[in-house]
């Protein structure tokens, strides 16, 4: 069944299905290898690309990541990338093959990605609950300053 979306008086639009498969093997101390795996389809159209990421870890939460990727029949990609504690920027090289060339007159590619990952929020234990308390820790140019603080307790049987 084709499943598709409606915006109004009749437009439409298909919807993408993506399936993603990948690892990360530890090869030493402060190295991975990332094989990965991936098939997309949206309406008529389909791609499937497979590569391999290597990682160095460096300390400090830094990374140094180099790889290759294959779309069969499409193109390949290389890639280098940077890692410094939550930012990553990368630099990648898409060379066309087989029909795609054939089609458009810009062939390759050089592309740069930009990444920031935000720190996740601590958790909270099921077993536990968080009581707010406000405590008065400073006095400051004369005005007593008030700081909001959170503990946490166990919960009660």
């Amino acid at each position: 069944p084709v499943t598709i979306w409606r915006f109004g008086e009749g437009s439409q639009s298909d919807i993408k299905h993506v399936f993603l498969a990948g690892a990360d093997i530890r090869t030493g101390e402060s190295s991975l290898v990332k094989p990965s795996l991936y098939h997309m389809e949206m309406g008529p159209f389909s791609e499937t690309g497979i590569g391999v990421l290597g990682t160095f870890e460096s300390g400090n939460n830094n990374e140094i990541q180099s790889g290759m990727f294959v779309k069969p029949g499409k193109s390949f990609v290389v890639y280098a990338g940077y890692r410094l504690d939550r930012f990553l920027v990368g630099m990648s090289y898409d060379v066309m093959t087989g029909g795609v060339r054939q089609r458009g007159k810009g062939y390759n590619a050089f592309e740069l990605s930009i990444s920031f990952t935000p720190k996740a929020k601590p958790r909270v234990e099921k077993n536990e609950k968080t009581v707010p308390t406000t405590k008065q820790t400073s006095q400051h140019r004369g005005n007593l300053t008030s700081h909001r603080q959170t503990k946490t307790y166990p919960k009660a049987p």
